[in-house]
């Protein structure tokens, strides 16, 4: 779980997007950072993206009760909901409001293995408290 948060906060601090051209050793910025995708995903409530937004959530929540049995579900929900920012984005099928398709995902992808890591938690916690529930 403390990994989960480690790369959740790493991903609040690095760009969305890199452009393509940073293989050409041209780092371009682009000044689209994960916290402000937090702070204004709200504003999305029109469009699907507001879903991908709502998986900060859902990972927040299964933090706090990483315990219980449906963190684990919720998680999952979550990781579904923001992978379909990243399905939109390699297809271009157009269905969010993305117009960078031709910019590198970055932070985006600390993003979602912070909601791996967090399935991984919960998972071997509920695995763990299996076992010990075997032997009493």
């Amino acid at each position: 779980m403390i990994a989960s948060i480690v790369v959740y906060t790493i991903s609040l601090f690095c760009p969305i997007y890199f452009p393509k051209d940073i293989i050409a050793d041209k780092i371009i910025s682009y000044d689209f950072f994960g916290y402000q995708a937090v702070a204004l995903g709200w504003m999305l409530f029109a469009y699907v993206d507001f879903f991908c937004w709502l998986a900060n959530f859902t990972l927040l929540i299964s933090w706090i009760f990483y315990r219980k049995k449906f963190a684990n579900y919720l998680v999952s929900i979550g990781t579904f909901l923001a992978f379909l920012f990243g399905i939109n984005h390699v297809t271009q099928l157009n269905f969010m409001q993305v117009r960078e398709y031709d910019l590198t995902l970055f932070g985006y992808w600390f993003w979602i293995i912070a909601m791996l890591l967090q399935i991984v938690a919960t998972k071997l916690f509920q695995k763990e408290k299996a076992i010990i529930a075997d032997e009493n």
